[in-house]
C-alpha cells in the first residue's frame, strides 16, 4: 500500500473509531431528578428555576436521548412540586435502585443560605423564613443519598446554582481536553469508570436578566453548552470549563468543580451523547450526506503537551504563581492564555516554566498550548487555578470554662486546618491577638456579660488572607450571694433529756451548705436552697447554745444566728404522737432489769419512713433507752415488758444503734446493737425546657432541667450520646447544657433527661422529643 493510501485509511480509522466506541458504550438507565425553585410557602418568588429546569429537562430528552419516564422534573407546573419531601423522597429512592451501569445527573436551581461554618442550605418550597425548618443541609443530602447512589450506579453528577462547602469536595483536574486526538474514545473510555463530580457555582442563586435570557447564569452556561455543543460525545466537566467551548467567557460569579469527597469516586466523567434530535426551538445544522476524507499528505502540526500544572493552586491575589508544563516533543515556543492575556513560558526542549502575577480574584481557568519549529500551535492542556481564597479555617472554637460567672477569666481556644501565620479574637468590637502557632491558638481575658456573649474568631494564612469568621458563645450563670442566716426557730423550745427537737433554718441567699452546732457538736443540716432543717436530741439537762452558719458554693460564709435550748429535768414525753393507751403496771419487784431482745423494723427505708424499734425486757426496769448514732431516745412502755420507739430518718446512709435497759437503781444491763440502713431518696427531673424555645439546626441548643429535689448529677441523652449537666446553683435542682443541634433535626430525635442521688441510683426519667 502507498503512503498515501496508508495514511487515508488511518484517518478513516480514527473517525469511525468514535462512533464505533460510543455503539459499544454501555450507559445503563441515565436518570435525571432536575429541581427549579421558583414559588416559596415562605419566600418572595423566584421567576427563574423552574423555566430553567423545565428548559434543560427537555434538553436532556431531545437532543441527549434520555428517556422522558426517567427525568423526574420537580416544579409547580410539572405536577410535583419542589418540597422537602418530594427532593428527599426521590433521592432516597436513586439511593436504593440505580444499577451498576446507571447514571444519575442531579440539577438544583434556586434559594440557599450558607451559615457561619460553610455549610450549605438548599430551600426547597416549604423551607421557612424566620428558621432552618425545612432546609435541606447539602452535608447530609451528600451523606444520606448522594453517597449511596455513588456506591451503586457508575457515575453521579450534581450540578446546583449554589455554593458547597469546600470540605465535601476533592478538586481533581480533568485528564482530557476537548482538543486531544482521540478525545471521545477518551471521554467513554473514562465514562465506563465509577464517578462522583459536582459543578457548582460560587455564589447563591442570582435572578438573570436580558443577557441571560432571564435565568441563572449557571443555568444560562449550562443549557447554552448543551445546546450548541457540536461534538458527538463530550463529558460534562470538558463542555462548562475547556476556554474554547460556548460556555466559557460569560461574566459573573465563578463556576466551580471537583469530587464528592466521601463518595465512590474513582476517576470517572460524567459523558453525554448527543441523540439525533434537535433541542426546541435550536435550529440544527444539516448533517452531510457522506463523510468526506480530505487529502493529507502530512502528519498534523503543532506540540501536544503532556502536563501543566500550577504552584499554588490557590494563593494570595496579587500573588506569584509558578506554571510548569511538560510537551511530548521539542518546542519552539509554549503560551499560556488566562483569560484575556496571553503570557510566553521560559524554556526549551520538553521542559518550560512561567512566573506570573495574579491579580484577578476567583476560579480562573487557562489553557496552554506548544508550537512546533514552524509555529504551529498544538493541542492546549486546560487548568484552573484559584486565587485571592484563604488558605486555612477556623474549624472550632471553645471557651473555658463552658459556663462561668460573669467579670471571671475565660480561655478561648481556637483550631485551625491548616497552619495560620495569627489568629485574633473579636469581642465586644476589640481585635485581640491569640497566641500560639500552626493550627493551635488560644487567649484567655476577663469577660462580662448577662446570659451569654458571642465571639468570632479569624485567622489569617501564610499570605496574609483572612479566613471568614467563626462564631461561639460564652455562657453565663449567676454568681452566688453570701448567705445570712435570716431565721432559727426551735421546736419545740424545751425538751427532756435524749427527746428530739426539730431546729428550723432559712438563708437570705441561696446556700450550699448549713452548719448546726448544738453545744460543742456540729451537724450538716439538710434541705436547701434556703430552706433547712435538723431533728436531733441532747442526753444532757441545762441550757443548750444552739448556732447556724450558711456558706455559698464558693465557701464563703454569711452572718450566723444564736440562740439556745432547754433541757429540763422533768420526765420526757414520749416522741412520737401515738394513740392513748391504757396505763401499765410497772414491776415493783426486786428482780434485776433484764433486756431479753431488741430490733427495728424495716431493716432498710427511704428518708422520712418511719422505722419501729421495740425492746422485750423483764424485772424492775425504770426506762429503756435506744442510743441512734450517739444521740439517746427514751423508748415508750406499752406493758412491762414491751417498749417501741417510732422514729424517721432525713439523712441517708446506715444508722447503728444500741438498746439498754435502766433499773430501778439507775444501773443499765446488758446492750443489743444493730444497725438499719436509709437509702436516698430518688430524684425525678421534674421539668425541662429549650433555650431558645426556636432551635435551628445546627445552631445552639441549650437544655433547662429542674429536679423535685437535690441531685448529684443530671444527666442528658441526645441522639443516644449521653453527657453531664451543669449545675446552675447550689441548690443542685437546676441544670443546663448547651451543645450544637443536629443538622438535621431528624424525626424521633429524643431528649432523655435522669437524675442520681448521692448513691448514684437514677430516679424516673422524662423523655421528650425534641421536633414535636
Amino acid at each position: 500500500m502507498r503512503p498515501r493510501q496508508t495514511i487515508r485509511a488511518i484517518l478513516i480509522a480514527i473517525l469511525l473509531l468514535p462512533l464505533l466506541s460510543a455503539a459499544g458504550y454501555s450507559a445503563g438507565a441515565r436518570h435525571a431528578l432536575v429541581i427549579g425553585v421558583s414559588s416559596h410557602d415562605f419566600w418572595p418568588a423566584l421567576p427563574g428555576p423552574a423555566r430553567e429546569a423545565e428548559t434543560l429537562g427537555g434538553l436532556l430528552i431531545d437532543s441527549y436521548g434520555y428517556d422522558p419516564d426517567k427525568v423526574v422534573i420537580l416544579t409547580d407546573s410539572s405536577g410535583t412540586p419542589p418540597t422537602g419531601e418530594a427532593i428527599t423522597g426521590r433521592l432516597d429512592d436513586y439511593s436504593k435502585s440505580l444499577g451498576p451501569e446507571d447514571s444519575l445527573l442531579v440539577f438544583y436551581s434556586g434559594r440557599s443560605a450558607t451559615d457561619n461554618t460553610g455549610e450549605t442550605y438548599w430551600i426547597p418550597k416549604d423551607g421557612r423564613s424566620e428558621s432552618r425548618v425545612g432546609w435541606l443541609g447539602f452535608s447530609d443530602l451528600v451523606k444520606k443519598y448522594i453517597n449511596k447512589a455513588s456506591t451503586t450506579a457508575k457515575s453521579v453528577m450534581v450540578v446546583c446554582d449554589t455554593p458547597v462547602k469546600s470540605s465535601l469536595t476533592v478538586q481533581k483536574p480533568n485528564p482530557l481536553s476537548s482538543e486531544d486526538l482521540r478525545y471521545p474514545e477518551k471521554a467513554l473510555e473514562l465514562g465506563r469508570r465509577k464517578g462522583c463530580q459536582i459543578i457548582h457555582s460560587g455564589a447563591p442563586y442570582r435572578p438573570g436578566d436580558e443577557s441571560t435570557d432571564g435565568m441563572g447564569l449557571l443555568a444560562f452556561r449550562l443549557i447554552r453548552a448543551l445546546t450548541e455543543n457540536d461534538m458527538s460525545t463530550a463529558d460534562m466537566e470538558t463542555l462548562l470549563f475547556s476556554p474554547h467551548l460556548p460556555a466559557s467567557g460569560i461574566a459573573g460569579p465563578p463556576l466551580l468543580r471537583g469530587r464528592i469527597a466521601s463518595s465512590a469516586d474513582d476517576g470517572g466523567l460524567f459523558v453525554m451523547i448527543r441523540s439525533g434530535k434537535a433541542a426546541p426551538g435550536i435550529a440544527r445544522a444539516q448533517a452531510p450526506e457522506a463523510v468526506r476524507i480530505p487529502e493529507v499528505e502530512a502528519a498534523p502540526k503543532g506540540v501536544k503537551i503532556v502536563s501543566a500544572s500550577v504552584s499554588p493552586t490557590k494563593g494570595p491575589k496579587d500573588g506569584l504563581y509558578t506554571f510548569t508544563v511538560q510537551t511530548a516533543q521539542p518546542a519552539s515556543r509554549v503560551v499560556l492564555h488566562i483569560g484575556s492575556e496571553k503570557a510566553p513560558f521560559r524554556g526549551s526542549g520538553l521542559r518550560w516554566t512561567l512566573e506570573k502575577r495574579l491579580s484577578r480574584a476567583g476560579t480562573l481557568n487557562y489553557s496552554v498550548t506548544a508550537a512546533d519549529k514552524s509555529g504551529a500551535f498544538g493541542p492546549p492542556r486546560d487548568g484552573y487555578v484559584t486565587v485571592g481564597a484563604c488558605l486555612v479555617k477556623v474549624t472550632r472554637t471553645a471557651a473555658s470554662p463552658g459556663i462561668g460567672y460573669s467579670g471571671s477569666e475565660f480561655t478561648i481556644s481556637a483550631q485551625t486546618d491548616s497552619p495560620a501565620s495569627a489568629a485574633f479574637l473579636w469581642l465586644d468590637g476589640e481585635k485581640v491577638p491569640m497566641t500560639g502557632s500552626g493550627s493551635s491558638w488560644r487567649v484567655s481575658r476577663a469577660v462580662s456579660g448577662v446570659s451569654f456573649k458571642s465571639y468570632r474568631i479569624t485567622a489569617l494564612d501564610r499570605y496574609g488572607a483572612e479566613c471568614p469568621p467563626l462564631s461561639g458563645k460564652i455562657m453565663f450563670i449567676k454568681p452566688p450571694g453570701v448567705p445570712d442566716v435570716a431565721s432559727l426557730s426551735l421546736k419545740p423550745r424545751s425538751v427532756a433529756p435524749g427527746e428530739a427537737f426539730t431546729v428550723e433554718v432559712r438563708t437570705s441567699e441561696p446556700a450550699a451548705r448549713v452548719t448546726l452546732r448544738l453545744g460543742d457538736k456540729a451537724l450538716s443540716m439538710e434541705g436547701g436552697p434556703v430552706s433547712w432543717k435538723t431533728r436531733s436530741s441532747w442526753p444532757e439537762p441545762g441550757s443548750l447554745a444552739v448556732s447556724a452558719v450558711a456558706e455559698n458554693q464558693s465557701g464563703v460564709r454569711g452572718a450566723a444566728r444564736n440562740d439556745s435550748l432547754t433541757v429540763a429535768r422533768a420526765a420526757p414525753s414520749a416522741p412520737v404522737t401515738a394513740p392513748s393507751r391504757p396505763s401499765y403496771t410497772p414491776d415493783l419487784s426486786d428482780r434485776p432489769a433484764s433486756l431479753e431482745k431488741a430490733s427495728a423494723r424495716p431493716e432498710t427505708v427511704g428518708v422520712d419512713q418511719p422505722v419501729l424499734f421495740t425492746a422485750r425486757v423483764s424485772g424492775a426496769v425504770s426506762r429503756v433507752v435506744v442510743s441512734i448514732e450517739g444521740v439517746d431516745h427514751v423508748m415508750r412502755a406499752e406493758s412491762s415488758s414491751l417498749w417501741t420507739l417510732n422514729k424517721t430518718f432525713q439523712a441517708f446512709g446506715p444508722k447503728n444503734y444500741t438498746v439498754k435497759a435502766i433499773g430501778k437503781d439507775g444501773h443499765a444491763t446488758n446492750e443489743v446493737a444493730g444497725s438499719i440502713m436509709v437509702q436516698a431518696p430518688l430524684v425525678r427531673v421534674v421539668h425541662s425546657f429549650l433555650q431558645p424555645n426556636s432551635i435551628r439546626p445546627g445552631g445552639e441548643l441549650t437544655v433547662i432541667a429542674t429536679t423535685d429535689r437535690e441531685a448529684a448529677s443530671v444527666e442528658i441523652t441526645l441522639g443516644g450520646v449521653a453527657q453531664t449537666m451543669d449545675a446552675m446553683d447550689s441548690s443542685r435542682k437546676k441544670w443546663r447544657y448547651s451543645t450544637t443541634a443536629p443538622d438535621p433535626i431528624e424525626k424521633g430525635y429524643k431528649i432523655v433527661l435522669k437524675a442520681r442521688n448521692e448513691e448514684g441510683k437514677v430516679g424516673k426519667a422524662l423523655t421528650w422529643t425534641l421536633n414535636e
